[in-house]
């Protein structure tokens, strides 16, 4: 395949300014160094907040040749490309743990979290939950998190389970918290709910979560949602941009209950660009034939929802129950 040379890496400061520059490393690898960089030249009697903004494993999918050895096992070549880059991520953030230890000390807690449940057509998989990104389903909204708390003052310990609702917005909040600073956004009406009293005794903070909102003046692609999760209860309405199931591949090719020809033709179009390419430079036309294409053919032949599932008995959102529940 034909193979893209350098890579364009920016340094942003404070001030504005800005440096672009061709990056050897991979941005895994640099991302990692970068942070704990930034660590070391920190002013030790102030405190921190270290936003790590980690690209993997997002398109494309180019993992070090020894990470991908590990995945050689997976028939799949996007799921292994994917799980290649998800164990250059799990030594980067095991190295980034060990230097923040060793630099900042034990008053120090890391917080691992996405945004998003995974591209299911770019290598990801939310198995058992239904579909991934840019939807309102559980495999689009319910990601796996972990914190880990160094000093064992703020988090529960021995490996507990946390399983009520906590949304992204709830860690500014959480944090201000367990610096002293509540007062910091007090009478700004936040979105966010400090969690830390569930994080370290497990009470439950959030009932209720705004998942999805948006016209289709904001959309890329003109569709419009609304997704609110109440107690056991989520609520779509709008258009659906992927309404499958995915599972782990057992072949060449993706695995989903969809079997149509133009699913399968759109990944064999895919397939075919990047043996000649590479999946760097087929990047955006791989985007644009999932996301506006497949995508938007479902979303059309779907037409505009109102869907409502019971979380807890049904977690992958196999039954409507909308009709059963009017004065929901």
């Amino acid at each position: 395949p034909l193979q893209t040379v350098g890579a364009d890496w920016v340094k942003a400061y404070e001030n504005g300014s800005y440096v672009h520059k061709a990056e050897a490393r991979h941005a895994t690898i640099a991302i990692t160094e970068e942070a704990i960089a930034r660590m070391k030249e920190h002013n030790q009697d102030k405190p921190l907040f270290l936003y790590v903004s980690y690209t993997a494993a997002h398109t494309p999918l180019q993992p070090e040749p020894e990470w991908l050895a590990e995945c050689e096992h997976i028939p799949h070549l996007w799921r292994r490309q994917y799980c290649g880059m998800m164990v250059g991520l799990d030594l980067e953030i095991a190295r980034l743990t060990k230097s923040a230890q060793l630099i900042l000390g034990d008053n120090t807690v890391l917080v691992v979290t996405p945004d998003n449940g995974g591209s299911v057509w770019f290598g990801g998989l939310n198995a058992p939950l239904r579909s991934g990104k840019l939807t309102p389903f559980e495999g689009g909204v319910r990601v796996p998190a972990f914190a880990l708390d160094l000093s064992g003052k703020y988090l529960k310990t021995g490996g507990e389970e946390m399983t009520h609702m906590f949304h992204i917005s709830d860690w500014l909040p959480t944090f201000l918290a367990w610096a002293g600073a509540s007062h910091l956004v007090s009478g700004l009406a936040l979105d966010g709910m400090d969690q830390s009293d569930a994080l370290k005794y497990g009470l439950e903070v959030r009932k209720e979560v705004l998942l999805e909102l948006f016209t289709d003046k904001e959309s890329h692609d003109q569709s419009e949602s609304a997704a609110y999760r109440k107690g056991k209860y989520k609520l779509i309405i709008g258009n659906i941009r992927d309404p499958h199931w995915y599972s782990e591949p057992t072949q060449d090719r993706v695995s989903t209950s969809d079997d149509s020809y133009l699913a399968r033709g759109i990944e064999k179009f895919i397939r075919f660009i990047e043996y000649f390419f590479g999946n760097g430079p087929i990047d955006v036309p791989w985007d644009i034939a999932i996301n506006m294409v497949l995508f938007t053919k479902y979303a059309a032949l779907a037409g505009r929802q109102m869907l409502l599932f019971d979380i807890e008995k049904d977690p992958e959102e196999r039954q409507d129950v909308s009709k059963y529940h009017p004065d929901i």
